[in-house]
């Protein structure tokens, strides 16, 4: 089974390829995909001596602050600060750049997300026309890791979701948790160590470190992830 990984930047996400992309290479030497969400000319030809690049093709359609009630704005900066304006242009498209993925079975990373061990067994149980994720709490589940194929029904309804309530919705995590819990398409929770949320602490199984909001990338900078800070303590 060929499979490999897709991430996606911009110019505001970019100072974080080179990272990932070590953490990956250290452990998995399948084919990445890069989806180009609005990154540098530097950025791109980086990429492409890499891996395969997709210009992004659903444009910029999620809805502006300026276009948002009051109350809204109020309450989802209160969750996520200014910063959610910026995050939202990117959290909406990851369904439908997904749908662009070159491979027949795919991993969607977040590049917040650090590859610690081997993840061949993420599909494990993952059927064909299914997508699995983790659930991170009661009722609500998270895009950082995803698993699919292009033939996946749940992938389908969320992109097709995601277009239509962007207005409505914070982000795409929402919109996702959503169509789950009506439980009309095929889905698998994955293990938490895929997609392990290091608010939760620290554990020696966690295959994926998922260093979510601004701490976890000020994390990132400081101390180099988990692995490079374990290294450095053992020395």
């Amino acid at each position: 089974m060929e499979w490999g990984v897709v991430v996606a930047a911009d110019r505001g996400a970019e100072w974080l390829l080179k990272w990932w992309w070590n953490c990956y290479r250290r452990h998995h030497n399948q084919p990445v995909a890069f989806v180009d969400f609005g990154m540098s000319e530097e950025a791109r030809k980086w990429c492409k001596a890499r891996g395969k690049v997709i210009p992004f093709e659903g444009g910029n359609f999620v809805k502006e602050k300026e276009k948002l009630s009051s109350k809204l704005q109020q309450k989802w900066e209160g969750i996520y600060g200014v910063k959610v304006w910026e995050a939202r242009r990117s959290w909406f498209k990851k369904p439908l750049a997904m749908l662009q993925s070159p491979f027949e079975k795919s991993v969607w990373m977040d590049l917040d997300c650090e590859v610690c061990q081997p993840i061949d067994g993420i599909f494990e149980g993952v059927e064909k026309g299914m997508l699995g994720a983790v659930r991170v709490e009661r009722g609500q589940y998270n895009s950082g890791v995803v698993v699919f194929d292009q033939e996946a029904p749940l992938l389908h309804a969320w992109a097709k979701a995601c277009l239509e309530e962007h207005g409505d919705a914070i982000g795409d995590e929402t919109v996702l948790s959503k169509i789950i819990r009506k439980n009309k398409h095929p889905f698998k929770e994955l293990e938490r160590e895929y997609n392990w949320m290091m608010g939760w602490g620290y554990h020696p199984e966690i295959k994926v470190a998922h260093w979510a909001a601004n701490w976890g990338k000020i994390c990132i900078e400081t101390m180099g992830g988990i692995q490079k800070f374990l290294a450095n303590a053992m020395e």
